[in-house]
């Protein structure tokens, strides 16, 4: 009898370019990803409710009761 033996591997490198913070491309990303994360936190700051959450909580404790 013949066993088979199955493996794999896998490996990735990730590319890196020495000056990739001088790029003009990528200080604009990431000056954009930090005006969007400070957009939605003062979007979060200002919530004084929270729907998605209570409708979670309300199914949970009817599905208690």
């Amino acid at each position: 009898m013949e066993k088979n033996i199955f493996s794999y591997s896998f490996s990735f490198q990730q590319p890196y370019t020495y000056n990739m913070s001088m790029n003009p491309a990528y200080q604009i990303n990431v000056m954009n990803e930090l005006a969007k994360m400070d957009f939605l936190e003062e979007q979060i700051q200002e919530m004084n409710h929270y729907p998605d959450a209570e409708r979670i909580l309300k199914k949970v404790l009817d599905n208690n009761s």
